[in-house]
């Protein structure tokens, strides 16, 4: 039973950590398609910190979106076993927009919530994925010794 538990725990933290990198995986290949663009257009590509500084930045938006809202979305629609995809998506949403109408992030909340939510989809998707088919318990197996038994009736 503690075996099992800790391998629930496992799971959890490594959906975590591939979410926060998924975060990060993204802002570089939409840093990619900023910088073909403007190297197609022939404008200005922007200073040479600019990918290395958007990384960073959304490494650790990425930290924060994953704890205070992608964790506890997997964890509470985990109630509807195996992992709900819906319903941790929905949770998610309903977590950002809390977070996002009751703090300064921007000054239009709806902008943000647009932008947060779209960016935190695919996350929360590698997240559930990974805890749904890594606790995912083995189906019901009849015992070994069957046969045995079948055999003398």
């Amino acid at each position: 039973m503690r075996s099992r538990m800790l391998f629930t725990v496992v799971a959890y933290v490594a959906g975590a950590v591939m979410a926060w990198a998924v975060y990060c995986i993204e802002v570089t290949v939409v840093y990619a398609g900023l910088l073909v663009t403007a190297l197609l257009a022939g404008t200005d590509p922007g200073g040479p910190l600019a990918g290395p500084l958007m990384v960073l930045w959304a490494a650790a938006a990425g930290a924060f979106l994953t704890i205070i809202v992608l964790f506890p979305a997997v964890l509470i629609s985990r109630a509807a076993r195996p992992v709900s995809w819906p319903a941790a998506l929905a949770l998610a949403a309903a977590l950002l927009a809390l977070l996002t109408t009751t703090s300064d992030l921007a000054t239009d909340p709806t902008t943000t919530w647009v932008v947060l939510a779209a960016a935190s989809a695919t996350p929360l998707t590698v997240y559930c994925a990974i805890v749904s088919v890594v606790t995912r318990r083995p189906a019901e197996q009849p015992p070994a010794d069957d046969w045995l038994f079948a055999s003398q009736s």
